[in-house]
């Protein structure tokens, strides 16, 4: 059986002084491609800084967490000869290069 991964939501930024509020399809990955919908998450700007609302399905129970990748594609890529899941959408982001995840 093929492992699935979730595909994380790229940050996205807002403009100006006005509260923006951005939904986000959230979808299942393989090596082969984006696969089902899984749900969406809501990304609020707040003043406090961006709010994350999971409107998400058929996840294992338990406990999950989340990162976010400095591109905006889930697609496969090629790594090391290998088609890996999601490769596309880059490193996780890291605007002040903290080497921290």
């Amino acid at each position: 059986m093929k492992r699935l991964s979730l595909a994380m939501v790229t940050l996205l930024a807002c403009a100006g002084a006005q509260a923006a509020s951005e939904k986000v399809e959230m979808n299942l990955v393989t090596a082969q491609g984006v696969g089902q919908s899984i749900g969406t998450v809501v990304i609020d700007e707040t003043e406090g800084g961006l709010k994350f609302t999971p409107h998400l399905k058929a996840l294992p129970p338990g406990e999950h967490g989340f990162h976010i990748h400095a591109n905006g594609s889930c697609q496969p890529a090629i790594k090391d000869g290998q088609a890996v899941a999601a490769e596309a959408a880059g490193g996780h982001l890291d605007p002040q290069n903290t080497g921290k995840h």
